[in-house]
């Protein structure tokens, strides 16, 4: 059928415009460009976001691998240390030591910690502040000399009463017998010591808990 337009002008067979006012017939079909989809950009690599992550996990880890948990402990072992020689406070001394090391590595991580890694954090400290103590006695023995020893028999026999006692501070005056008296004494302090590290530690974990764990 033919087709006219608008204006009554005959047109012909698929014409686009009118020849005689020029008006558009029909529209062409645009084809329409296919939609292009950006996969999406992550904006921390993998690698390391698992570094990230795993160094997150790490730092709130009580082992002597952490260096934040390591630095913690040589700090606070240091300080008790140097504090420890005053009579007053050497009995308290190691539980202000597990109690400052927990409240310092929480703060420092913002995390809160079990009873269990407060207490061992309190032990790690304890191992250092001994490993402290035994350099100091060790150079106070060296600089001393015998005459250190000569003192320790003779607080020992001014204390002995017992026939007993008499004859083990006769034993003493062997050298490496008064060596295993000396290392058997030392064992008991730091047995009894690190048992008052991981108590101040627990109390740590107690009474010095941050507001929210993470």
């Amino acid at each position: 059928m033919p087709q006219h337009c608008t204006c009554g002008a005959l047109l012909p067979e698929d014409s686009r415009f009118c020849h005689r006012c020029g008006k558009p017939q029909f529209e062409a079909a645009v084809e329409e460009a296919p939609e292009i989809v950006a996969a999406p950009v992550s904006a921390v690599p993998p690698a390391e976001a698992a570094a990230a992550a795993a160094y997150a996990e790490n730092r709130g880890k009580v082992a002597f691998g952490n260096p934040l948990a390591l630095r913690t402990c040589l700090v606070v072992a240091s300080f008790v240390t140097a504090i420890e020689v005053i009579p007053i406070i050497q009995f308290v001394a190691p539980v202000l030591g597990g109690f400052g090391a927990v409240w310092l590595f929480q703060r420092r991580t913002g995390r809160a910690l079990r009873m269990g890694d407060a207490a061992k954090l309190g032990f790690m400290t304890a191992l250092l502040n001994a490993l402290f103590a035994t350099i100091w006695m060790t150079l106070n023995f060296a600089l001393a000399g015998s005459a250190i020893f000569d003192a320790v028999r003779d607080q020992l026999h001014k204390t002995a009463m017992s026939p007993a006692q008499q004859q083990a501070l006769q034993m003493m005056n062997d050298p490496v017998v008064l060596a295993f008296f000396v290392l058997f004494v030392w064992i008991i302090f730091f047995v009894l010591a690190s048992l008052l590290y991981m108590a101040g530690g627990a109390l740590g974990a107690r009474f010095a808990r941050q507001p929210k764990e993470s």
